[in-house]
C-alpha cells in the first residue's frame, strides 16, 4: 500500500511539473507568432484611434472645444 501512494504521489509531482514547464517554456515558445500578431493588431488599432480623434479634432475647429 505504502508503494502505491509513492507512485501515486511521485506520479502527481511529476504532472504538476510538467503542467508548470508546459504552461511557462513549451506554450509561449508554440504560441509566440499568434501573441506578437495580436499585440501588433492592438498597437495598430490604438494608433488608428489616435490619429482618427486627433483628426476630428483638427477639423470640428471651435466645436471640438465645447
Amino acid at each position: 500500500m505504502a508503494k502505491i501512494l509513492l507512485i501515486l504521489s511521485i506520479l502527481a509531482i511529476a504532472l504538476i511539473g510538467a503542467a508548470i514547464i508546459y504552461e511557462k517554456v513549451i506554450h509561449p515558445i508554440l504560441f509566440k507568432e499568434e501573441i506578437e500578431e495580436t499585440l501588433e493588431s492592438a498597437v495598430e488599432e490604438k494608433i488608428r484611434n489616435e490619429v482618427k480623434k486627433q483628426a476630428e479634432e483638427i477639423s470640428g475647429g471651435d466645436d471640438a472645444i465645447t
